[in-house]
C-alpha cells in the first residue's frame, strides 16, 4: 500500500509514485498521457499491448482516433531518443499493438513515506537540476516593530516575481519565512531548504522614502554574487522589487526570455496607502486563527475604501472567504463562497495577469462544486506563475477530490519540496488523496505528521484509522476532533445526520460521489455522525 515503482534502464529513471522520467538524474519534459503510455508499456513488457486496451486506458470512455495514440507514442519516442526506425525501447508490432522491449534493472518499490521525511524531517535534501534560491524575509531595518509587515510584503513580491520563471526553483514563502529565527549560518539554511543560492535584505521606511538592500549569496561557497542598496521614494517600491528579480534571473539562468520577464513585472498600485492596508491584512491573514481572518477581512475592505481598484485588496478578501469556509463548521457556507467567488472575479477583472487571482477564483469555483473552472483557473494561475507552491498544491487537492488520486501525487510533491519547513498543507492532501486511493496506512502516515491541529486533520485521521481497524486510535482522534468542535455547533447539529453530511461536505469538499461516500463510510465506522 502506498507504494511506488522505480524502473531503471539505460540512462533512464522511471518513478511512477512522481510521475517522473529523468535521464541521469535531470527530468524529462512528458505531457502525462505520453508518461502513462510509457509506464503501462513497462509495466506489461511481456507481452504485446494491443491498441484497444492501450486507448481504453489513455482515454477511458472516450471515443479517440488512432492519431492520439500515435502522437503520444511519437512524444514518447522522441524523450527516449528512439524512433520509429530504431525501435531499440519501444517496438511497433504490426496489426497487433506495441511492446516494451529494452532491458530493465531490478524495479525498486519506495513508500510514500521516503520521499516525504526526508524532506521535512530536516534531512540534507538533493539541489536540483535548475538553479535553486530561496528569498530570506528582509529584515525591518527600521525601530518599529509593527513595521515588520511592511519588510515582509518587499519579500513576498520578490517571491512572486522570481516564482514565474520556470528555469528558476524557488522555495515557497512559509518555509523562507520559517528562517526568520535561524542562526545566520547560510550554509545550514541551504542545506535545510535543498537550495544553492540565498537572498536576503533589509528594508527601511522614513515616510515617504525607502531604502532597500539586498544580497545574493551562494549557500555552498558563502560567496555574495550580488549586492546592491536603493535610496527611493515609495512609490517606486515595486520599480525596485522588478529591477531585483531581474538581477538574480540574469544572474542565475543562462537565458530569460523577454516575454516572461515582462511578465514577472509587478503592477504597482495606484493608492500605496490602499497597499500598505492590504500588506496589514496579509499579515493577520497568516496568523490563520478566525479571529485573524476576521481582522484582515477588515484591513482588507479599508484597502477598497481607499481604491476600489485595488486587486490585491479583493484577492485577499477572496482568500478569506475560503478559509473561513474551510477551516470551520457551521458557518453559512453558500453565502461565503458567493462572496470568494465574487471578489476573485473582480480580481481578475482588474488584473487578469496576476496569477493569485486566477488562484483565488479557482478556489471558490472548486468549492462550489463547479470543476470544470475551477481547473481552467488553476490552469491559469500555473501558466502565470508555475513555481508558486499554492498553485501546485491546489491542484493536487482538485485532482485527488475529483477521482484522480495517483495523478494528485505529482502536484503534492512538487508543493512540497518547494515548501519543506510548512509542509502541513501538502501533507494533509497527501492524506486526503492516500486515504480516497483506500491507502489507509499511508493515510495515517502523513495525517499524523501535521503539526497543526484542525478538524479536517482529525475526522480523516479518524476514518482512516477506523478503516485499519484501529478502534483506540480511531476514538483518540475522534476525541480531538471533538475538542476543536464549537459548543454552539455540537448545539445545532445534534444528532441530525442530514446536517451533518452538509458539513462534511463543506469541510472536505470531495466532488467524487463515490470518494464522498467511502470518506462517510469511514467516519460512521469511527463512531461519528455521517
Amino acid at each position: 500500500m502506498g507504494q511506488s515503482v522505480i524502473y531503471r534502464f539505460n540512462q533512464f529513471t522511471i518513478d511512477t509514485g512522481q510521475f517522473q522520467l529523468s535521464r541521469d538524474d535531470a527530468p524529462v519534459r512528458l505531457e502525462p498521457l505520453a508518461f502513462d503510455l510509457l509506464v503501462y508499456l513497462v509495466e506489461h513488457r511481456d507481452r504485446v499491448v494491443g491498441r484497444d486496451e492501450l486507448l481504453e486506458v489513455l482515454w477511458p470512455g472516450k471515443v479517440v482516433t488512432d492519431a492520439a495514440l500515435a502522437a503520444r507514442l511519437r512524444d514518447l519516442r522522441k524523450a527516449l531518443g528512439d524512433s520509429g526506425r530504431r525501435q531499440e525501447i519501444i517496438k511497433t508490432v504490426h496489426g497487433r499493438g506495441y511492446r516494451f522491449i529494452h532491458a530493465l534493472d531490478e524495479p525498486v518499490a519506495v513508500t510514500r513515506s521516503s520521499w516525504v521525511d526526508p524532506i521535512i524531517s530536516g534531512e540534507e535534501i538533493e539541489l536540483p537540476a535548475k538553479p535553486s534560491l530561496a528569498v530570506l524575509p528582509f529584515k525591518n531595518g527600521g525601530h518599529d516593530i509593527e513595521e515588520d509587515y511592511f519588510s515582509d510584503g518587499v519579500t513576498d513580491g520578490i517571491i512572486n516575481g522570481l516564482t514565474r520563471f520556470r528555469d528558476l526553483f524557488v522555495i515557497g514563502r512559509s518555509s523562507a519565512f520559517a528562517c526568520r529565527q535561524r542562526p545566520d549560518d547560510i550554509g545550514e539554511i541551504g542545506r535545510k531548504l535543498g537550495v544553492r543560492y540565498l537572498v536576503q535584505g533589509a528594508v527601511r521606511r522614513r515616510d515617504r522614502q525607502v531604502r532597500i538592500s539586498v544580497d545574493l549569496i551562494d549557500a555552498v561557497t558563502g560567496q555574495n554574487l550580488w549586492s546592491e542598496h536603493y535610496d527611493r521614494m515609495l512609490e517606486d517600491l515595486f520599480a525596485v522589487e522588478d529591477e531585483v528579480t531581474r538581477v538574480i534571473t540574469s544572474t542565475l539562468a543562462e537565458e530569460i526570455e523577454d516575454a516572461a520577464l515582462q511578465a514577472t513585472q509587478n503592477r504597482a498600485p495606484e493608492n500605496l496607502a490602499a497597499y500598505d492596508w492590504v500588506l496589514r491584512g496579509n499579515r493577520a491573514f497568516e496568523l490563520g486563527a478566525k479571529d485573524d481572518l476576521l481582522e484582515a477581512r477588515r484591513l482588507y475592505e479599508k484597502a477598497v475604501e481607499l481604491d476600489p481598484n485595488c486587486a490585491a485588496a479583493f484577492i485577499g478578501l477572496s482568500k478569506v472567504c475560503i478559509y473561513l469556509h474551510w477551516g470551520y463548521l457551521g458557518e453559512d457556507h453558500g453565502r461565503i463562497l458567493q462572496q470568494s467567488l465574487d471578489f476573485g472575479q473582480k480580481a481578475v477583472m482588474l488584473d487578469e495577469r496576476d496569477s493569485r487571482a486566477h488562484y483565488a477564483v479557482g478556489s471558490a469555483y472548486f468549492h462550489l462544486g463547479q470543476f470544470d473552472l475551477a481547473e481552467y483557473h488553476v490552469e491559469k494561475a500555473l501558466a502565470l506563475n508555475p513555481g508558486e507552491y499554492h498553485h501546485q498544491c491546489f491542484k493536487g487537492y482538485l485532482l485527488a477530490c475529483t477521482g484522480r488520486h495517483d495523478e494528485s501525487t505529482a502536484y503534492f510533491m512538487e508543493s512540497l519540496r518547494r515548501n519543506p519547513l510548512a509542509p502541513d498543507s501538502c501533507l494533509y492532501g497527501l492524506g486526503i488523496s492516500d486515504y480516497l486511493a483506500h491507502r489507509y496506512d499511508e493515510a495515517v502516515a502523513m495525517l499524523t505528521r501535521l503539526s497543526s491541529d484542525l478538524l479536517r486533520k482529525f475526522s480523516c485521521l479518524a476514518a482512516a484509522e477506523a478503516q485499519l481497524g484501529h478502534v483506540a486510535e480511531a476514538e483518540a482522534a475522534v476525541r480531538e476532533f471533538h475538542a476543536l468542535l464549537e459548543p454552539e455547533l455540537v448545539a445545532t447539529l445534534g444528532d441530525d445526520v442530514a446536517k451533518w453530511r452538509e458539513n462534511w461536505s463543506n469541510l472536505f469538499s470531495i466532488l467524487n460521489p463515490a470518494d464522498f461516500e467511502h470518506m462517510l463510510e469511514g467516519l460512521r465506522k469511527a463512531g461519528l455522525p455521517a
